[in-house]
C-alpha cells in the first residue's frame, strides 16, 4: 500500500524493497540493521520504516546513524499507543544526536487529531524525547488504487 502511495506521488521513482520479516519468526532489529546497510549500499535517498521494535539494538542504531551520516532521509513510525506506551520504540527513540534527517510519524485521523494521547505538556526532557514526533499522518480509510506500471527487478 505504501509503495502505491509513493508511486502515485512520483511515478518515476525507483523503489528498493528489503524484506525484514518471514512467516515464522517475524522481524528483528538485526534484520532491520541488515536492510538499512543494504539500502546505504544501494545509495537510496529515503528509507521508510513503517514498523517499530521495542528491542534496542546497537547494530540497528549504528546502521540508522550511518544512513543519516550519508544524508539519507529516515521516515519511521512512532508508538501506536502514543503516551500510553511504557516502552521506547525504535528507530524513533534512538538517541541519535543529529535527527535532522529523521522524521518520526504519529498516527492521526482525517482531521489531524492524534489517534492516541500524546503528553506534549511534560517538562521531563527524556519523556519529551520519548513521545516526540515530527509529523502526523492520516491512518484511517486511505484509498489506494493499483499502480499498473510497477515492475519488479531481482537486482
Amino acid at each position: 500500500q505504501m509503495a502505491n502511495l509513493v508511486c502515485a506521488i512520483d511515478p518515476l521513482c525507483q523503489l528498493f524493497v528489503a524484506k525484514i520479516a518471514d512467516n515464522h519468526y517475524g522481524y528483528s532489529a538485526e534484520r532491520a540493521a541488515e536492510a538499512v546497510r543494504w539500502a546505504i549500499k544501494k545509495k537510496v535517498d529515503i528509507i521508510s520504516m513503517s514498523f517499530t521494535t521495542t528491542e534496542k539494538n546497537k547494530e540497528f542504531e549504528e546502521a540508522v546513524e550511518a544512513a543519516m551520516d550519508d544524508g539519507i532521509i529516515i521516515v519511521c513510525s512512532h508508538h501506536d499507543e502514543g503516551a500510553l506506551s511504557t516502552k521506547d520504540v525504535y528507530p524513533a527513540c534512538f538517541g541519535i544526536s543529529h535527527k535532522s534527517t529523521m522524521f518520526r510519524m504519529a498516527s492521526c485521523n482525517m482531521y489531524g487529531k492524534l489517534m492516541h494521547d500524546w503528553d506534549e505538556s511534560t517538562t521531563d526532557e527524556s519523556s519529551q524525547k520519548k513521545y516526540q514526533y515530527d509529523l502526523c499522518v492520516n491512518s484511517q480509510n486511505i484509498a489506494v488504487g493499483a499502480i499498473p506500471f510497477l515492475a519488479k527487478s531481482t537486482e
